[in-house]
């Protein structure tokens, strides 16, 4: 009906906004302008935010808790210092530290999801691997991958995780391993060895 059309075409206009910053407009004020608009034309109503907020609130408080934690985690030097372990651990093998950035990024999208190794991680192990006087690319592409590649390891590795998880009654941690740990661990592998292919020139 037009009250879907409405809402759609907002959703299409939001998404477009988000992506092309329009005159430099922050992601979350186009976000937070869509949902006004919506929410003035008609297209949605305050009873729909409630129940959205009502019936995502874990994921939201989930969210939250994580983006706290890890900008604690970047405040206090810690995705520093653990770029710094791997690199001291590759004892100058490019192999090796090409290695310890995978499963460094694996560790990380584990336990403070994906986002931390996509958008803090990465830039950290990028100047890590310049002040090395190494090419960035591998590495680059080791933390951007393995970010999405190790997101579904645990309920926890990715917010996408919890929604699913609520859409599946009696969906545990034990049942999360049974089902996603070994294909996890099988896609972590492939990535690893198909990167180590592409750029075996770049690490010697």
């Amino acid at each position: 009906d037009g009250r879907e059309i409405l809402s759609l075409g907002l959703f299409a206009a939001t998404l477009l906004a988000v992506l092309i910053r329009p005159r430099n407009l922050p992601e979350g004020a186009s976000a937070a302008l869509g949902a006004a608009v919506l929410l003035l034309t008609g297209g949605a109503n305050l009873g729909d935010l409630g129940a959205v907020l009502r019936d995502n609130l874990t994921v939201y408080a989930f969210f939250l808790s994580m983006m706290t934690l890890t900008t604690l985690a970047e405040g206090a030097g810690v995705f520093e210092q653990l770029a710094g372990a791997a690199a001291w651990l590759a004892r100058g093998s490019p192999r090796r530290l090409f290695l310890n950035v995978i499963v460094l990024g694996t560790v990380i999208s584990t336990f403070l999801t994906n986002d931390a190794t996509a958008l803090i991680l990465t830039p950290v192990v990028y100047t890590l691997v310049t002040g090395l006087n190494l090419d960035p690319l591998p590495y680059v592409f080791a933390c951007t991958f393995i970010a999405d590649t190790a997101s579904m390891t645990l309920p926890i590795s990715n917010p996408i995780n919890i929604i699913l998880g609520q859409r599946f009654a009696g969906l545990g941690l034990a049942d999360s391993l049974h089902y996603l740990l070994l294909p996890s661990l099988a896609a972590i592998s492939i990535n690893l060895a198909i990167f180590a292919l592409i750029f075996r020139r770049k690490l010697v």
